[in-house]
């Protein structure tokens, strides 16, 4: 059992029904030999999981997360729902297909921006720089050209949220993705990775297409019985734009997934997991039926949907070993 098993709540003989909701992003082997900056499972990790889940309890689906959220339905015992975030090729290439060998579905969650190819997301530039280059050049570049924008960021700040937010990182690429997602204004931001990754990994269009799902993707991931969940428009974290400039993104991604697929009760995963009272009355108004979030927990009952909690792949092994044994 692991150290972070020790703060876990838990379910055994006797204890309430609960959910391990998993959050998934990258599955697969086809990011490059160097593959640093890409962190993921494998396909054989990935199958070799699912058999111990099946083992601690019963597949649940997103529609039937949605009747107990409704109330119709009670929790299972033990039930796990399969989450995965960011609308990548993974989903469709390597997933999908493992999935439908075991009669099992899931809930992707994908941003307008990606699904109509409008370009890459931020995060995921900066997972292919890193793929690139060393974790401190890379920072280094980004300060330089903080710099020479004169934008006023005191670049010795941060490191506290650097800790809370990328805890699993080494410091210089905790303060790289704090730069880049939180400090620097998204615009600027914008420019100095569209620069960087043109320089040292390619152009961004072309990666788009090969990064991601397609709208076709989607709808045969949907026709396939999975759901189809929003991730924001532009994948930016929600708690940092303004109100309107976050009703707006929430919105056009609503409207991606109508136009797309048609009107549904679709589940959000709020982008860095970033929320709070304003942004799920946003989701609400925007016609999202929950949120789910990255707090690590197993979900039971008081259930509050605009903030439902999931357990990273990393994770897991942790609860269902630790739920085992109570």
């Amino acid at each position: 059992m692991t150290a972070f098993a020790d703060n876990l709540t838990t379910v055994g003989g006797g204890e309430e029904p609960a959910c391990l909701v998993v959050m998934y992003h990258y599955v697969g082997t086809r990011h490059g030999r160097d593959a640093s900056g890409v962190r993921g499972i494998s396909p054989s990790h990935f199958e070799d999981q699912l058999d111990d889940l099946s083992r601690w309890g019963e597949p649940i689906s997103w529609s039937a997360l949605l009747e107990v959220l409704s109330g119709g339905r009670s929790l299972p015992r033990r039930g796990f729902l399969l989450t995965f975030d960011d609308g990548l090729r993974d989903h469709i290439e390597i997933v999908a297909p493992i999935l439908g060998e075991r009669r099992m579905t899931g809930v992707f969650s994908a941003s307008g921006r990606t699904l109509t190819g409008g370009g890459m997301c931020a995060a995921h530039q900066v997972h292919l720089l890193l793929n690139a280059l060393p974790d401190a050049t890379l920072l280094d570049a980004v300060r330089t050209q903080v710099q020479k924008a004169g934008l006023g960021i005191d670049l010795a700040t941060g490191e506290q949220a650097e800790l809370e937010r990328y805890a699993y990182e080494d410091p210089a690429r905790a303060r790289l993705k704090h730069l880049l997602h939180h400090q620097i204004p998204i615009f600027e931001r914008d420019r100095i990775l569209g620069d960087l990754f043109r320089a040292h990994v390619g152009d961004p269009q072309t990666w788009t297409q090969r990064w991601y799902l397609s709208g076709r993707d989607a709808r045969e991931l949907d026709a396939a019985g999975h759901t189809i969940g929003g991730h924001g428009f532009s994948h930016e974290p929600l708690t940092r734009l303004s109100g309107d400039d976050a009703d707006t993104d929430v919105r056009r991604c609503a409207a991606v997934l109508t136009d797309l697929l048609g009107p549904a009760q679709r589940p959000f995963s709020y982008p860095f997991g970033a929320h709070d009272d304003r942004i799920a009355d946003v989701l609400r108004r925007c016609g999202f039926a929950a949120g789910f979030t990255t707090r690590s927990a197993l979900l039971t009952r008081p259930i509050h949907r605009w903030r439902l909690p999931r357990v990273d792949t990393i994770h897991v092994a942790a609860f269902t070993e630790r739920s085992a044994v109570c």
